[in-house]
């Protein structure tokens, strides 16, 4: 499982697919005996978008006999027909059941291939398909055996980011919802979501450079400070870029939101309620005597009109 891991390591990144590894291996002269490698193969090795058990079955098929004999120390060497009928797979991920490109599904070849055992170390993560493809393998009579202890190490070379840095969860957050099996494609505050949505730029030449690229270059100290200088450049020119992108958006949704707060305005004024303005005729104002009806009294006591009188004994 090591060397498909190496294999799965080999892979050029790609943000709709896997990187994988496959080792086809023959354990002779018994099924307990060391392993000896006679294919591999990785994710897009081959023209195509190929996958890795495929690309190892094909150039196993390219082989020749004695080639294949060679591998083998034991004299006299196994007839090839013994060889080919017990070979083991071992593959990072769990071969795909379903293709979205069309191509044969990589459990079927297997299948075709008359594999005894496939050692799997990790299933696939449902982002693309819903995967059956150990579940098809059992179904045809191969032995699917689940390797335990390796699972964060395939997800890792499993996801693989444009700048050929190994994929890490940024947040708790992010993991959580990787455990939970969402389609980051689904969810809008992940990176896939809003470079689906066009909140992001995707096309440009900046990325391009960016991504790894699998060739050997020998070592040459004015190169790699030229290329240290252009790496300098370069994000300087995608953060302008971005910015710039940003504004672009940005304008596009003020016009928007202008658009949508004149419709709203206007709805509010035809619907609204009319108000009717008070009528400018008003009456005459007349003065009017009131006459009040006061009672006589007297002047020197409150005795309502009495006369004052004496009462002697």
């Amino acid at each position: 499982m090591e060397f498909a891991l190496a294999e799965a390591r080999k892979c050029e990144p790609s943000p709709t697919a896997f990187c994988v590894g496959c080792v086809l291996a023959v354990s002779w002269p018994s099924q307990h005996s060391k392993p000896t490698i006679i294919s591999s193969g990785y994710s897009r090795e081959l023209p195509g978008n190929t996958h890795a058990e495929a690309n190892a079955l094909t150039k196993l098929n390219t082989l020749d006999p004695s080639h294949i004999l060679s591998l083998f120390s034991a004299t006299p060497p196994p007839p090839i027909d013994e060889i080919l009928a017990r070979v083991d797979a071992y593959t990072t991920m769990e071969p795909c059941s379903v293709r979205t490109s069309g191509l044969a599904p990589c459990a079927d070849a297997l299948i075709a291939a008359r594999v005894q055992r496939c050692f799997i170390g990790v299933a696939e993560p449902p982002d693309f398909v819903n995967c059956e493809g150990a579940q098809k393998l059992k179904d045809a009579g191969i032995e699917v055996i689940w390797v335990a202890g390796l699972e964060e190490e395939c997800l890792r070379s499993a996801f693989v980011r444009n700048d050929a840095k190994v994929f890490r969860f940024c947040t708790s957050k992010c993991h959580k919802n990787f455990k939970m099996k969402r389609n980051p494609r689904k969810v809008r505050w992940t990176k896939a979501f809003r470079k689906a949505a066009g909140k992001e730029m995707t096309v440009d030449s900046t990325i391009e450079f960016e991504k790894r690229r699998n060739i050997p270059v020998r070592y040459d100290r004015e190169l790699v400070q030229t290329t240290l200088k252009a790496m300098k450049r370069v994000s300087e020119i995608k953060k302008r870029r971005e910015l710039a992108f940003w504004k672009n958006r940005m304008a596009i949704a003020r016009d928007k939101h202008r658009a949508h707060r004149k419709k709203k305005l206007e709805d509010a004024k035809s619907s609204a309620v009319k108000l009717l303005q008070p009528s400018t005729t008003t009456t005459p104002k007349t003065r009017e005597k009131i006459r009040v009806v006061s009672k006589s009294r007297s002047a020197l006591v409150q005795g309502e009109g009495r006369s004052m009188g004496m009462e002697i004994d």
